[in-house]
Order: structure tokens, then sequence, then C-alpha cells
């Protein structure tokens, strides 16, 4: 992306100018000051190194509390799977609960079909090459439903840092044409706002059941990490 506005109210002479390249935008410049805005753009590439599953027990018993018992019986079973993988207690959270009594209509008849439970299981992986190994071992161990995989990176700092500075000089390069093209120069930075939003891992969905025979393949590919901010320059004739 590349656009730029220049304002001068100093003399009828001046040129206010307007110059989309690349792609166009609207911008905001005070009239009150001789400024050029310019918007900034950062992007770092980076290989994902972790990854999240999200996995669902579900159970269906006439009886409550059979329906309960069974469903923390497999839960126990999946968390004690992944402790012996090396998966910490810290990295396995419960992100949903669902516990109600479930009805089929027959013949125009409401008809109780039992006590519906569903716990879902949050996993942080650490070793994103173990992601394969981890899906087989949830259907292993009972989980009814695999809903989603995500990959991405839980330290993103130095990426982040990175991709400012990026944002940074493309916003100076940006506005340097633009003020030469119109015969002033750049003064000082007057105001810098950010306006990207990013998240740490990126959610791509593995809907549906998996059956334990079935193989995994993994592949966690690689996640574009983009700044954004806007950036007001000083102009000087």
């Amino acid at each position: 992306e590349f656009y730029g506005e220049i304002v001068m109210n100093t003399s009828p002479r001046r040129l206010i100018a307007l110059f989309a390249l690349i792609a166009c935008g609207s911008l905001h410049a005070q009239q009150t000051e001789n400024v050029i805005v310019v918007q900034g753009v950062g992007a770092v590439t980076i290989a994902n190194a972790e990854g999240r599953i999200n996995a669902s027990v579900s159970t269906l018993n006439q009886d409550a509390e059979v329906a309960l018992s069974s469903n923390n019986a497999i839960v126990s079973n999946i968390v004690n799977e992944l402790n012996g993988v090396g998966i910490s207690p810290e990295d396995i959270s419960t992100n949903r609960f669902d516990f109600y009594p479930e009805y089929n209509w027959s013949e125009g008849q409401q008809v109780f079909n039992g006590y519906a439970v569903t716990n879902g299981i949050s996993i942080q992986v650490k070793e994103v090459t173990t992601m394969g190994a981890i899906l087989n071992l949830l259907v292993d161990a009972g989980a009814s439903r695999i809903n989603s995989v995500g990959f991405g990176s839980s330290n993103l700092g130095e990426v982040r840092k990175q991709a400012l500075e990026k944002a940074t000089e493309d916003a100076l390069v940006k506005a340097t044409i633009l003020a030469n093209a119109n015969g002033v120069n750049l003064g000082n930075v007057i105001q810098v706002k950010l306006t990207s939003r990013n998240s740490v891992l990126d959610q791509s969905s593995v809907n549906g059941s998996l059956s334990a025979a079935s193989p995994v393949p993994i592949s966690p590919g690689q996640n574009t990490y983009v700044e954004k901010l806007t950036v007001t320059y000083e102009l000087i004739d």
C-alpha cells in the first residue's frame, strides 16, 4: 500500500497533491500546519513453531450421573495420555462444557433420548512436529471430535519489533518520495498511530470426526505477521 497526502496553507502557489501508488486510500491532515500523512506497512513471515488443537468428548446416557462419569473418565484418560507424551498440565485447558437433556421427535411426540455431555479440551502443542502424533493420540484415547487445529507462535516479541521497524522505514520512504515530488523537505515526526491488529495463532479448521486408523498429515506452513502505522511528518520549505 502506498498513499500520502501533503497539505500546505502557506502560499496559494503551493501545490496540494494527493498521490496514490499501488493502492488508494483516504487520509486526514490538519489544515493549520504543513504536514504529510502516510501509512507504513511492515510484514515478517515466520515458520509456525507451535500448534493448538481443540477437541471434544461427547457422551449420552439415560442416567445423568452415568453420562457425566463416563465423560469424565474419557477426559481423564486423554489428559493422562497427553501428560505421558510430554504435554504439561498448564498446556491443557477446558474451553467448553455442555450438559443438557436431549430429546428427539418421533411420530409428533417429544421423546427423551438421554443426558448429553460435551467437554471441550484445548491443547497447546509446543513442538509443532508432534501435531500429527497428538491428533492420533486424542482419537485413540477417546476424543469424539477434533474441532480445529491452529498454527503459529506464542513468542512474537522479536517478530513484532521487526515488523514495526519495517513499517516505520516504509512510511519514511513514502513520505520522502511525496515530499521530494512537491519540492519540500521532511521535518520532525508529529504523530504516530498504530493501526494493525494481530493474533498469536491463526486458526484453521479441521472439522469433522477422525477415526483412529486415519493418518493425520500435518503441514504447519508459515504465518505472515503484519504491522501498520500512520505517521504524520512536519514539512519544511
